[in-house]
């Protein structure tokens, strides 16, 4: 069978609950968490998983999902890109946190893909 392993990054490393709600869904998803780093330094868990290519080739689906359950902007980069501005992740990450958030809803180019 074969594997694929996961390592997505979301901008959420202090609270907790936002953390399990995260690691319960891609639980939900069929796959095996592997390992969860926490970085609370920089607002930024790091999460590794693996499963199989159809259970894990899920990235658009569930960036849908989480920006719509938790209300949060959702950015794709790198191999799930929706735009070719975006496969480096960072050019994503430009202007860090602040400067992403105070360009939202100003700037085209600066849309989350999912999420206000």
């Amino acid at each position: 069978m074969k594997l694929v392993e996961c390592f997505p990054n979301f901008s959420e490393g202090r609270r907790r609950d936002v953390i399990d709600a995260i690691v319960a869904e891609a639980c939900s998803r069929n796959v095996r968490v592997l390992d969860v780093e926490f970085d609370a330094d920089h607002n930024r868990p790091v999460l590794t998983f693996v499963g199989a290519p159809d259970a894990v080739g899920l990235a658009r689906e569930f960036a849908k999902q989480y920006a719509s359950r938790f209300n949060v902007p959702v950015f794709l980069y790198e191999e799930a890109a929706a735009r070719p501005d975006r496969r480096n992740l960072a050019d994503v990450r430009k202007g860090e946190f602040e400067g992403l958030r105070d360009e939202i809803g100003k700037k085209p180019d600066r849309s989350p893909d999912f999420g206000e």
